[in-house]
């Protein structure tokens, strides 16, 4: 697969999942006035086209003339699309059942089983569907510095997209999440800071030099400014390799359809770009011996994970110099997670047969054929991604399988009974006597 094709998909994948998520909203609209208006909806989508139009227009000239048809397309869909829900005059909600799911008692005992590795403090997971600020998690940083009273558990809010919900492949995603807390409550970030030494404080002194001439910014609001990013970003990479090491490449791929479609190299004061991201997590995987470009050599997925790694950034000289300082401590922030999981780190072996050809026949899995222990979560998902991979019926080994997968709700749903029936497995055999 060369440059043109992956550059293609990455449009083509996206604009194909925004038809779906909106096909979805507009065939599951009830009669009912406490939702969100057809005009809110239309909003969204024509936002949505924006984004995606813009992509195209960047990317065309370098287009052959049949992909270029083909991606007017599929915006021309999306016109289609905002048009019927224009047409709707009526205020009507999102359909409760269908858009907006309550958490499973899967996804949250993983989340929790995923907080007392992380955390490693008393604490409660509260997840809360939000289709507005997408995942994200409030850190309330002061608070978890003293000790729990009389051994209280401290709750830790995940905001989870409703759509997600479904995607029991995307649960690696909240151990991102959860992970924040983990950085805060035991001082992670610091930790990194200060085996850094100087060079964190120069590269903070050249991002600020270069932002004082590019926008006039006072050398003291600069330092400032180039400080809090440095942090911010090392937080977001730090959170990703504790994800990466607790799940395995499950939540590289889970990250893959999340984030990616979106954007592949645009940062933010809140997050460095997302090629960076990817890249942290290959050389994470890399290092404990499961990268999946070796699992998947030779295929499209291989490929693009590369292409996406290598991608070029036009950035300024201040933000060029902080990216430059997080990809140098890399081994720093990946020795910090994986020193703070220690046993809990998780190289995926090779799943049980019979875990792969239930899957594949769409048979709920949850323990070893006797049935007296369970198999771990964590391998439930990481068999589940790699059916994904060798599979037909996704697409193979491809980077658009990964999104076809998530819209799969059946196989989705034989997923989370499969976690939710090793939980209870585990469960029983921890009341019942061995015999």
């Amino acid at each position: 697969m060369d440059e043109l094709e992956l550059d293609f998909w990455f449009v083509a994948a996206a604009t194909r999942r925004t038809i779906h998520q909106y096909q979805l909203a507009l065939d599951a609209v009830v009669l009912r006035s406490d939702g969100i208006s057809a005009s809110s909806l239309l909003a969204r989508l024509n936002a949505e086209l924006a984004h995606y139009q813009a992509q195209i227009d960047r990317r065309e000239h370098k287009l052959a003339a049949a992909d270029q048809h083909a991606l007017r397309t599929l915006t021309a869909a999306l016109r289609v699309r905002g048009t019927e829900l224009a047409q709707m005059a009526a205020p009507v909600a999102w359909c409760q059942s269908e858009l907006t799911p309550e958490p499973s008692s899967a996804q949250l005992d993983f989340a929790q089983e995923a907080a007392s590795a992380l955390v490693k403090l008393p604490c409660e997971i509260i997840a809360v569907p939000n289709a507005d600020i997408g995942y994200a998690t409030p850190v309330p940083i002061k608070h978890w510095q003293a000790p729990l009273p009389r051994g209280g558990l401290e709750p830790v809010v995940v905001f989870v997209p409703p759509l997600e919900l479904r995607a029991t492949t995307m649960l690696p995603l909240l151990v991102h999440e959860v992970g924040h807390t983990a950085v805060a409550a035991n001082r992670l970030l610091t930790k990194v800071r200060d085996a850094s030494g100087e060079e964190w404080s120069s590269a903070v002194e050249e991002a600020a030099t270069a932002t004082e001439a590019q926008t006039g910014t006072a050398r003291a609001a600069a330092l400032v400014q180039c400080d809090d990013t440095l942090q911010r970003w090392v937080v977001e990479l730090l959170c990703d390799a504790l994800a990466t090491a607790y799940c395995g490449p499950a939540y590289l791929f889970a990250f893959a359809g999340a984030v990616l479609p979106h954007s592949i190299d645009a940062p933010s004061w809140t997050h460095p770009p997302p090629s960076e991201r990817l890249g942290a997590m290959l050389g994470l995987l890399r290092g404990i011996g499961c990268d999946p470009r070796h699992t998947y050599s030779s295929s499209p997925l291989a490929g693009w994970l590369t292409y996406v790694e290598n991608a070029s950034l036009k950035l300024n000289e201040s933000t060029e110099r902080l990216l430059r300082h997080c990809t140098q401590i890399r081994p720093r922030i990946h020795a910090t997670a994986l020193d703070h999981l220690a046993h809990e780190n998780f190289t995926p072996p090779t799943p049980a047969p019979h875990v792969t050809e239930l899957l594949e026949r769409r048979i709920v899995v949850a323990a070893d054929p006797d049935g007296k222990r369970p198999i771990e979560r964590r391998l439930i998902i990481d068999a589940a991604w790699r059916l994904i991979f060798t599979s037909t019926t996704w697409g193979g080994a491809s980077p658009e399988a990964i999104l076809r997968s998530s819209d799969d709700i059946e196989y989705q749903e034989i997923l989370d009974r499969s976690i939710d029936l090793s939980y209870l497995v585990e469960r029983w055999n921890e009341v019942t006597p061995a015999t």
